[in-house]
């Protein structure tokens, strides 16, 4: 293989790797859409199952059976799909759904089942939503480092380059692109399959079709959805892969870039025509010379080879030297040493560099890279007196789950966390390390006044070895969230002191959750909840 070859493999490559992770968000997406046809077909069994199965029901017998009175479990199911729902515009069409003046009284069993189906596409829209946004964070970021490392052991030097600031990301994967971003597509499909499941449901069941049928069309338009949603998933995690490289050139000065297709027998005939042609970085535009030139597009570019930097070598601060990128220099090495090490001082307080972070890693790949920059985009966000709380914390990374053991200070990260999830962590060593036991006692017995056994339930739970296991919770109006309500116990009488009250000695979440929301949104805290963090971290 040539040396330009090599490259141009590599080009290609990152788009296809950026797709392959795609496909664990289509593959969630695509069964949430399996559930929404489960849920749906289960309700029209229900109403119509006792009076024709395969055979169809009259006009006359199915207005009397839709105009029947039935409130009150079809606002629970919308109330349930609700309390799931964490993306605001979902949150917001089921509400007006919710507070419709119809629901003051009682509703048809053709508007409440109409409202099922469009709540549970809006469910489904949410889900993409949230993943999508995520996806594309991290394609941006990942697309514009590789390229510069790509770049940098091409020429094997190093060059100058600007961190990505958080907003910068935001900014970019939010920009509208072909009149639209990934939000307003995913929602605009979203709200076109909603009504397209509405539609299916009056007339099939005002023209009498069996179940069946009535089945296999929600079906077809479900399958268009997830077809159209898939569609979006795709093409927007190509057009910022792409964005992210685009990115880079501008970085590190490159003025020209190579078009380069994907060629097999999906290629599209204008990326063909496009293949291998040189444009200017300052001419790039998508859908003219710049990828993606249409939907499901697999197309990338390649830095010309001429422009690649040669004038802003950076040196070495200790030495003076040139900095040499060896050829052999692994992805995961070059990202620790020149981003995560280099990390902006504005990232922390006082203009000082964030404490070294231990962590520990069975192998270190771009999956555990991208973790560990979670970690460090976490933990720099920290008060500085939390830091040095953690200043001893071990990161065990590529977990299958997160877990904080908080007498060995040791936090297991799971593949994939969140900053969320780690802030959650952090919860549970603040709660042990910088937290008075009385106060965190009198918190927990703040939430849990006025409830009884009665308030709690049992659910069932499977972990990622597929073994099934009971999870208890207690269930509250002061909780922030289901989580903070976990008891870690084997039987409900666990929970209850001789005495007769709730044992909050297994409420182990109630400091975790409340720190993790703090640091998302403190605003969504009542004012003791704050004071009694602040108080804590000061």
């Amino acid at each position: 293989m040539s040396d330009n070859n090599y490259w141009e493999k590599r080009a290609v490559d990152l788009e296809k790797l950026s797709q392959d992770r795609a496909d664990v968000d289509i593959m969630h997406v695509n069964k949430l859409f399996d559930g929404a046809v489960d849920i749906v077909e289960k309700q029209i069994e229900e109403i119509f199952g006792k009076y024709a199965r395969d055979s169809g029901i009259s006009q006359d017998a199915a207005l009397r059976l839709l105009n029947e009175k039935q409130t009150e479990t079809m606002r629970r199911n919308l109330m349930i799909t609700l309390a799931q729902c964490q993306e605001e515009i979902a949150r917001q069409a089921i509400l007006a759904r919710l507070n419709a003046p119809a629901y003051a009284a009682r509703i048809s069993r053709l508007e409440a089942l109409k409202d099922l189906v469009y709540s549970q596409a809006y469910m489904v829209g949410a889900d993409a939503h949230r993943r999508l946004e995520n996806r594309l964070i991290d394609t941006y970021s990942e697309s514009y480092y590789r390229s510069i490392y790509d770049m940098q052991r091409r020429t094997e030097t190093g060059f100058d380059f600007t961190k990505l600031a958080d907003r910068d990301v935001q900014a970019a994967i939010e920009t509208e692109w072909a009149g639209f971003n990934y939000s307003k597509r995913i929602w605009k499909n979203t709200d076109k399959l909603a009504k397209s499941l509405e539609q299916v449901i009056t007339q099939g069941l005002m023209t009498g079709q069996s179940i069946r049928d009535m089945d296999l069309a929600l079906e077809a338009k479900i399958d268009g959805g997830r077809y159209n949603i898939n569609r979006v998933i795709r093409t927007e995690v190509n057009n910022c892969c792409n964005q992210g490289t685009l990115k880079s050139y501008k970085a590190a000065g490159v003025l020209r870039y190579i078009y380069l297709a994907t060629l097999d027998l999906r290629t599209s005939s204008i990326c063909r025509k496009l293949d291998k042609e040189v444009f200017f970085v300052s001419k790039a535009e998508q859908g003219v010379n710049f990828p993606p030139m249409h939907p499901h597009c697999r197309s990338t570019t390649m830095g010309y080879r001429e422009d690649l930097p040669k004038e802003r070598i950076a040196r070495d601060p200790k030495t003076g030297k040139n900095i040499h990128v060896p050829f052999e220099m692994s992805y995961a090495q070059w990202y620790r040493k020149y981003v995560l090490e280099k990390k902006d001082v504005d990232n922390t307080k006082n203009g000082d560099n964030i404490r070294d972070i231990m962590f520990k890693a069975s192998k270190s790949d771009v999956n555990i890279i991208r973790d560990e920059k979670a970690v460090v985009d976490a933990y720099s966000q920290l008060p500085d007196k939390v830091q040095k709380a953690m200043a001893d914390v071990t990161f065990n990374m590529g977990q299958n789950g997160s877990s904080c053991d908080v007498k060995k200070g040791i936090i297991n990260i799971a593949k994939g966390a969140e900053k969320e999830d780690i802030d959650h962590e952090f919860g549970h060593l603040i709660e042990e390390r910088m937290m008075d036991p009385k106060i965190v006692e009198k918190y927990k017995k703040y939430l849990t006044e006025g409830l009884s056994d009665a308030d709690i339930t049992s659910e069932i739970y499977e972990n990622d070895s597929g073994e099934k296991f009971n999870i208890y919770i207690l269930h509250g109006d002061k909780f922030i969230s289901e989580y903070q309500g976990r008891l870690y116990i084997n039987s409900v009488t666990e929970a209850i002191t001789p005495d007769g009250n709730l044992n909050t000695e297994f409420m182990w979440e109630a400091i975790s959750e409340l720190f993790r929301v703090y640091q998302k949104d403190k605003t969504m805290l009542n004012e003791y909840e704050i004071k009694l963090i602040e108080e804590a971290l000061r």
